[in-house]
């Protein structure tokens, strides 16, 4: 499913970037260049066991093989939802991509869809 990003008009940011069966394929530069996220929202209802979205400042990716900035665990057969303050700055390109393991290495997709909402500017 193509990644959808929208206008908004929230006091923790201006973008709401969509994902309605995220995988282990990065969706990348979603924004287009430089962004900040502020909200990062994982339901992983329909999976029994933990997934991991994954985020990077690149927009090319290959996943297992690129660096991430950030790893969230999206916790079994539920909607995990992380507020981050002072926001996950990215300079050149907010990529992201969902895998059942965590930290860099992991590239195995999730069984079931996993939606994923990013709140960000």
């Amino acid at each position: 499913m193509p990644v959808s990003v929208g206008d908004i008009s929230d006091r923790l940011g201006n973008k709401l970037i969509y994902q309605g069966s995220a995988t282990a394929t990065a969706d990348t530069n979603v924004t287009g260049g430089a962004a900040s996220v502020y909200v990062v929202d994982i339901d992983n209802t329909l999976n029994s066991t933990p997934v991991y979205l994954k985020l990077y400042d690149t927009a090319s990716v290959t996943t297992g093989t690129t660096a991430i900035v950030g790893c969230y665990k999206g916790e079994s057969s539920a909607r995990t939802i992380y507020h981050v303050t002072a926001g996950i700055a990215f300079g050149t390109a907010l990529s992201f991509a969902c895998t059942k393991e965590a930290g860099s290495a992991g590239s195995t997709s999730p069984t079931n869809s996993v939606i994923v909402r990013l709140i960000a500017t």
